[in-house]
């Protein structure tokens, strides 16, 4: 199990705590004494379903709605151009012509996504991360203040439909302001990301942005900022780079940007995709070589990695080390069924280079197993 992974059952377990406690000690006793729209009291647990339903969809769907709205009006006034909003799935990105079209998205968050492109290099995302944060703390203290000095709420059927909206409002906040890597990007490691380095995060993550928008738009000439790969955002815009010189033939130029990132960045998650990515150049050039790097090099945790992440660069360098390293022809089956699903679903084709480096992978493996079903 990964370390993000541990955090994640750990947010999971304080959020399942609260929503129990809460149901259990306040929303079961509000229901006790609630008056119903017909003026009686509302007995039971069946009776109290349609109330619950109710009010636990609109808390999940509004909160959303309002989350990503702040990270809107946040990035807005921090210096950003929207380029998608996600709200539960359904997506309003901007196309080449800078209009919003409406679509069906995956999205890298609990309930949605907002992605964003810097107007300038004065750009700030902090307002993007605190702002939501602040408006669901302000919606809590409302409601807790309306059921306690309302009377048109108090003993009604109002009053523990509000204790459940606090409830899951509660919950989305501990998720979404947690300062930890989860199993989704949320707001509190992203301003983690953005704050470390004294300033030097959120100007490399403006400029991975610009690139990532470059790349998007067919320019794959873009230049690699005058910056060091000593923060996640630098060291992916090496990383970048180094798929552009990889995917381009040119081994020994992106051999020594793994290096670069690797003198000054000594986070888990950059570390491993350099030493695999180590592999696979090394593979390129000398094949004894990459064994020798995967049997000395890699930890057992990396291994982990290579074989359980979903991710295609990771799946690119597991089929290589299946095939060439491993001689597993059916981790190798494996790998390639896990990257053509992967493919198939690229609709905006984001693969461009992973699939460049993909097809050297494959002319790697036909070259060095002589394997026709490549």
């Amino acid at each position: 199990m990964k370390k993000n992974d541990l955090w994640s059952l750990l947010v999971f377990l304080i959020m399942g705590a609260i929503i129990i406690v809460s149901a259990l000690v306040f929303i079961s006793e509000a229901f006790g004494r609630a008056v119903g729209l017909d003026g009686n009291l509302i007995i039971g647990f069946q009776e109290s379903l349609p109330y619950l339903f109710v009010a636990l969809l609109i808390s999940i769907v509004i909160n959303g709605i309002l989350e990503e709205t702040c990270h809107v009006i946040g990035a807005l006034i921090g210096g950003y151009k929207i380029k998608s909003v996600n709200f539960f799935g359904l997506e309003f990105a901007r196309n080449k012509d800078h209009k919003f079209k409406f679509g069906l998205s995956s999205f890298n968050g609990l309930t949605g996504e907002t992605k964003v492109l810097p107007k300038n290099d004065k750009a700030s995302l902090k307002l993007y991360c605190l702002l939501p944060l602040f408006v669901l703390c302000a919606e809590v203290l409302t409601l807790i203040l309306v059921i306690i000095y309302s009377s048109s709420v108090t003993n009604t059927y109002l009053e523990p439909c509000f204790l459940v909206v606090i409830t899951i409002t509660l919950a989305m906040i501990v998720y979404q302001f947690f300062p930890v890597e989860l199993d989704s990007l949320n707001d509190g490691y992203r301003f983690v990301l953005i704050t470390s380095g004294g300033g030097k995060a959120q100007v490399a993550f403006n400029k991975m942005l610009e690139i990532e928008a470059e790349v998007e738009n067919g320019n794959a000439n873009w230049a690699v900022p005058a910056i060091l790969p000593d923060t996640l955002y630098g060291a992916k815009i090496y990383l970048m780079n180094y798929y552009r010189e990889a995917s381009q033939g040119s081994y020994e130029a992106a051999e020594a940007t793994l290096k670069q990132i690797l003198e000054v960045n000594q986070l888990k998650e950059m570390m491993i995709r350099v030493h695999l990515e180590t592999i696979f150049i090394k593979a390129c050039l000398n094949l004894d070589e990459a064994r020798r790097y995967y049997e000395e090099e890699l930890s057992n945790d990396d291994k982990k990695v290579l074989y359980s992440s979903p991710d295609l660069d990771i799946l690119r360098c597991y089929l290589l080390v299946s095939a060439l390293i491993e001689k597993s022809d059916s981790e190798m089956e494996f790998a390639k069924k896990r990257i053509a699903k992967l493919i198939e679903k690229d609709k905006y084709n984001k693969y461009v280079t992973q699939k460049a480096l993909l097809e050297k992978t494959y002319e790697l493996i036909r070259k060095t197993n002589l394997k026709e079903t490549i």
